[in-house]
């Protein structure tokens, strides 16, 4: 059996991580700005402003002539114009603004980056000159939303000696160690280290294989793409170095060169820090894929994790079963759609489980109902069997040939079901000899 954990922004949750859409809030900017203080030497991106007032500045951005209590007409009048409505919008308009990317894209979407810009004008103090001086004048906004995201993703973050005695960290250490144990691969959406510092206390090789993720110019990696994945199950045999892969980038992981937005990714090797406070004294910028157009350039063919990918790739093809944790493929994530559901659509197994824990049903019913559909049109070559408790559903005997499919809504949170699983029954047909 072969496992593979797919993570969202629901799996960090009950530790303090934040969901996109409480950034900048009050509660959560009060927290960074305080926490922004004990980063080392800020000198070492003169460009920036003091991490501290990293919050205030996005915020100013974000919620220019917005007010929360502000129900007059101008104030509902203000806010229909107002060309985002969530802070993942509102990161992939900035993109757009300040990173329009390559040429020939921006021309296609100059109008669109003109009138993000626009908006953004009032949050930065009205600037003068053409909207070209202002776009190259305030070009590090990206970057600092980058450090924005990193910080946020950062901060709830305990230590490691204090993991091992927090109680709402002890499902999470009880997970990894048996993920760990069984080998399972982990594809991870969250910037955080949350994984990490749960598989951190595992001695052995055991550790190694969730504590640290696999960097995308990792050459094991390399080695089994250029092979066309022919020497898969040896690259596994050899006790690859890790089994967690990254797919949006880490908050360890930073670029040593700065350049323009738009650039060749590729170009620019990620490097590992220990942690985001060494990052900041060494001067390095964030190698997060951020909600816009440079998100795009990083992962799509050639970018910096592409490697990352494609191996996720490889690893539903294989997996005979698959858990969403706190992940449910956003509106706004095309490219996680298509290719992870086009690798679902591959799966050489004939007989998969796939199990969804993002909730209560009562709570997350709209996330569930539409992941389900994507799942059943995904694997609509497959007989499909749908079940909220794996009752006698399961017991059908497929028709002759036909390849199967259990998908498995399992009605809890993350950190529930972590305290309960066990990786032998995660498969629902080898549970019952199917």
């Amino acid at each position: 059996m072969s496992t593979a954990w797919i993570l969202g922004a629901g799996f960090s949750k009950a530790l303090g991580g934040p969901l996109l859409r409480e950034f900048f809030t009050q509660d959560l900017d009060y927290g960074l700005g305080l926490w922004g203080k004990t980063l080392l030497d800020p000198g070492r991106h003169p460009s920036l402003p003091p991490f501290e007032t990293m919050p205030d500045v996005l915020r100013s951005v974000f919620r220019f002539g917005v007010h929360d209590d502000d129900s007059s007409p101008e104030g509902i009048s203000r806010l229909a114009k107002r060309p985002w409505r969530t802070s993942e919008e509102f990161f992939e308009l900035v993109d757009l603004a300040f990173c329009a990317g390559p040429a020939e894209l921006s021309r296609a979407l100059r109008a669109s980056s003109d009138q993000a810009l626009n908006f953004c004008l009032g949050g930065l103090g009205s600037p003068q000159g053409s909207l070209e001086e202002i776009r190259l004048r305030h070009a590090n906004l990206p970057k600092l939303i980058r450090w924005y995201m990193a910080m946020a993703c950062e901060f709830f973050l305990p230590s490691l000696a204090e993991v091992d005695y927090l109680e709402r960290w002890r499902p999470y250490r009880r997970w990894a160690e048996r993920c760990a144990r069984q080998g399972d691969w982990v594809l991870s959406f969250n910037y955080d280290r949350v994984v990490e510092l749960s598989a951190r206390a595992l001695e052995g090789e055991q550790g190694q294989i969730l504590s640290r993720a696999l960097l995308p110019h990792d050459a094991a990696l390399a080695g089994a793409i250029a092979a066309g994945f022919s020497n898969w199950g040896d690259f596994e045999a050899s006790g690859a170095s890790s089994r967690l892969l990254k797919l949006h980038g880490s908050t360890t992981w930073g670029y040593a060169s700065e350049g323009p937005c738009g650039e060749a990714y590729s170009a620019r090797e990620i490097q590992e820090a220990c942690d985001l406070h060494e990052m900041a004294k060494s001067g390095w910028v964030p190698a997060l894929a951020a909600p816009g157009i440079t998100k795009g350039l990083e992962t799509r063919d050639q970018g910096s994790f592409e490697s990352l990918w494609r191996g996720a790739e490889e690893v539903l093809r294989r997996a005979s079963v698959v858990v969403f944790m706190g992940y449910r493929f956003p509106e706004s994530d095309a490219q996680a759609r298509e290719r992870l559901l086009g690798a679902l659509r591959d799966n050489r197994e004939a007989n998969l489980t796939l199990r969804i824990v993002l909730g209560p049903k009562g709570v997350c019913s709209d996330d569930i109902a539409r992941l389900e559909a994507m799942l059943r049109w995904a694997l609509a070559g497959r007989e499909i069997t749908l079940a909220c408790d794996e009752g006698a559903a399961f017991e059908r005997a497929p028709r002759d040939g036909r390849r199967r499919a259990a998908i498995v809504v399992e009605p809890m949170w993350p950190h529930d079901f972590f305290a309960v699983f066990e990786p032998e029954a995660l498969d629902a047909w080898e549970k019952r000899g199917l």
